[in-house]
This record gives structure tokens, sequence and C-alpha cells, in this order.
């Protein structure tokens, strides 16, 4: 884990797909508070090096935050990969899917 200090991330979103995948599987939505944890952290989960230099710029200039998290294969039905992307003046969160963007 990272050691950088957290930030604000304002009001929590979850899209339609992350809901739903959380109401049928507790385990799942185990697996999103992690991430969401994760990304408080500033661990940015399955990011390239440009992405993560990125967010470590956005710490400090108020851009958007974003990570990715790879969904463990016990996990795995249609759902690959989660983002959660904080935005620019941290008002909000929103924990998505990859096609609901």
């Amino acid at each position: 884990m990272s050691t950088i200090s957290a930030f604000s991330m304002g009001a929590m979103y979850l899209s339609s797909g992350i809901h739903l995948a959380c109401s049928e599987h507790d385990r799942f939505h185990h697996f999103i508070m992690h991430c969401i944890h994760r990304h408080h952290s500033c661990d940015w989960g399955e990011l390239d090096a440009e992405d993560y230099v990125s967010n470590l710029q956005a710490l400090s200039c108020g851009a958007r935050l974003f990570s990715a998290y790879d969904v463990p294969e016990d996990l795995r039905s249609a759902h690959r990969r989660v983002w959660i992307i904080t935005e620019h003046d941290r008002s909000a969160t929103t924990i998505l899917l990859p096609g609901e963007y």
C-alpha cells in the first residue's frame, strides 16, 4: 500500500452494473469495498505507468483520479475489471464497470 495521504472522495456513486453485481453476490460487495479502500489509500490497482504518474500529479494539481482493479477469477462472470473515478474537484467518486463509462 502507498503511504500517500488520502484525499476527499466526495459523494459515492455506484453504477447500475456494480449495484446489481453487489446485490447478487455478497463477496463481490466485499471486493468493491476493498477496492474503494485501495483507491482512497492511493493504491491505483492495475494501471500502466503513465496513468499512475497522472494520478500522482492529480493529487497536487486537482485533476481526476482513476483506478482499475481486476475482479478475482472466482468472482468473475461478465465482469473482469472495475473502475473507480474521483472527480477533479473531489466532489464525487463513481465505481463502475468499463462498459458503463
